[in-house]
């Protein structure tokens, strides 16, 4: 395969992979895309001649999906020589170090094979290239989902939303169990286009064709258990254990302009026209939701006392909580007594008006809320030149189990990943197992001016609640805002970019431990075990084959000699 047609094939990988996921052309992605997504980039690493040019296709393959899939991350202002252009890059230069480690498993099973001379009876081993693959695929979406750096977009997961059966694996495998699968579907297709050729040339027992049969045996038998467990996940519901009244506010406001008072007049008046349906249905709010950083007058508690008894001049803050007679739920900078510093916070403000607590938003967005070195003068002087601040936002310290009743006097705890924070399941993990019944995202992606953004964020965030089999409220800026049930189907939602609310009742189903929930991503265990062992085995089959080559040299070179003495 020459240079062109190589670019080509990682070209249609990345554009497949982009199609794949949701995008403004497939709003909510296409499975069947992402199923054949890595056909291309799997034959296209198979022919390559060595590891370095393994690892610029594959860091194409990465940087063109990345900008591909989240072009929208230049809408991120001054921050998108960071956000957009810096991640690109970075993706690059991960796909090269992830692309040596592909190459590595045709590598040592096929074209490092000094003895066999690569013939068609040569040794070829599908089983441990397909499983290769698809291993070290799923590797590389662990790393995007894990770290300071991770960014769960743009993964094969993410194609399998409107497989309702099928994504309810997450409950045992969590989303990196769909990854595997849709890895190894393409690895299948892939290796199978490229024993085509040489079909004819097998023998009934020739262990190329035995191999693969059994791989493509393994793959199938995979996706019929696991749609099996899917539907038979998708129709045993958890019970409903109690019920909350919601008011869901999305003022639908410009990220980049100071409305900060128009925003929560907007957010008031909404809040009451959603407490009047709910009453008009003989039912009481119990909580109003309103969205990330509405807040942003000033840290709170301090500007409670400072800005909020004042504005919005109509109707001060203060005044509506103390009247409003309703436990409230609204993102802003908080701060603890005696911090210099602010964090992003989700704040609850109970019936009194009085906060309660806040909880600070841990993982931050890289460059963006959280910069490396910011406490140090030459960075903030950098900064404060090039982008005129010098301080990004601290993150928080610990999990915060927020605790509400309902009308009927039941305890409702729930906890709040705030903003991006919902795309990371093991951080997700980690609130649900401090007692959580329900998750509540507060979001702010109005910045990013397209729905493409706001539908993957949701997507990413949908797997969650399989993973637990809880309920997920989402109140966004712009949307997508949505009530997710224990299956990840949206039971209630309103419409992009626009202002509104939406007053639902919402269920509550009884807690329960899920495989996922007691033990994160287990099926990584057996992944690094199967590649452990696979370089375990190349490096003594290496050993061995070199051992045998010294010999054969060894006897080549006495019979040379014997019949040097003989003539």
């Amino acid at each position: 395969m020459n240079g062109f047609l190589q670019v080509f094939y990682v070209v249609f990988s990345a554009v497949i992979t982009t199609l794949a996921a949701p995008n403004e052309l497939l709003t909510f992605g296409s499975p069947i895309l992402g199923m054949i997504a890595l056909i291309p980039l799997f034959i296209t690493l198979y022919n390559s001649k060595s590891f370095k040019i393994a690892g610029h296709l594959t860091g194409l393959q990465l940087f063109l999906t990345h900008l591909l899939s989240s072009f929208w991350l230049g809408n991120f202002k001054d921050f998108a020589i960071f956000t957009l252009g810096a991640s690109a890059i970075a993706y690059y230069f991960f796909g090269f170090v992830f692309g040596n480690y592909l190459y590595s498993i045709f590598y040592y099973t096929e074209k490092n094979n000094p003895l066999k001379k690569f013939s068609v009876s040569s040794f070829k081993n599908p089983f441990t290239q397909i499983l290769g693959f698809a291993s070290i695929w799923t590797i590389y979406e662990w790393f995007k989902m894990t770290g300071w750096l991770a960014y769960p977009w743009g993964t094969l997961f993410m194609s399998c939303y409107k497989w309702h059966t099928l994504k309810q694996i997450c409950s045992v495998t969590g989303v990196l169990g769909i990854t595997y699968l849709m890895a190894l579907f393409s690895s299948v297709v892939a290796k199978g286009i490229l024993l085509l050729p040489d079909v004819n040339k097998f023998k009934a027992n020739d262990i190329s064709l035995n191999s693969y049969k059994l791989t493509a045996v393994y793959c199938m038998t995979l996706f019929i258990v696991s749609c099996a467990f899917g539907v038979h996940e998708y129709k045993k519901q958890p019970k409903v254990a109690k019920e909350i009244n919601v008011v869901m506010v999305q003022h639908n406001g410009d990220s980049w302009k100071p409305n900060g008072i128009k925003n929560i007049e907007t957010s008031i008046i909404e809040t009451e026209k959603g407490k009047a349906e709910l009453e008009a249905q003989g039912k009481r709010c119990d909580i109003a939701i309103w969205n990330e950083s509405v807040l942003s007058l000033g840290w709170l508690p301090d500007a409670l006392d400072k800005i909020y008894k004042v504005f919005p001049r109509n109707i001060p803050f203060v005044t509506y909580l103390e009247n409003m007679k309703t436990p409230l739920l609204a993102g802003g900078p908080a701060h603890e007594k005696g911090d210099n510093n602010a964090q992003n916070a989700a704040v609850l403000f109970g019936k009194d008006g009085s906060i309660v607590d806040f909880y600070g938003k841990i993982h931050l967005v890289p460059f963006a809320e959280e910069i490396p070195y910011a406490n140090t003068k030459i960075v903030q002087t950098l900064l404060k030149s090039l982008f005129g601040f010098s301080n990004g936002w601290t993150s928080g310290k610990n999990f915060v189990l927020f605790t509400i009743t309902n009308a009927k006097g039941e305890e409702i705890n729930f906890t709040t990943p705030v903003c991006f924070e919902d795309a990371f399941p093991d951080l997700c993990r980690a609130l649900y197992n401090t007692g959580s019944d329900i998750f509540i995202n507060i979001t702010n992606d109005s910045w990013s001016n397209t729905k493409s953004a706001e539908y993957q964020h949701f997507v990413v965030s949908s797997f969650r609640t399989i993973e637990h089999k809880t309920t997920m409220i989402r109140s966004c800026t712009s949307g997508y805002s949505v009530v997710l049930n224990c299956n990840g189907d949206v039971i209630a939602d309103m419409p992009l970019f626009e202002a509104g609310h939406l007053s639902t009742t919402v269920p509550i189903y009884e807690r329960s431990n899920t495989i996922y929930s007691r033990y994160g991503n287990w099926i990584m265990a057996p992944i690094y075990l199967f590649i452990i062992f696979f370089f375990i085995i190349e490096f003594l089959r290496m050993l061995k084959e070199e051992r045998e080559l010294q010999l054969a040299i060894q006897k080549l070179y006495e019979e040379n000699e014997i019949d040097d003495e003989n003539q």
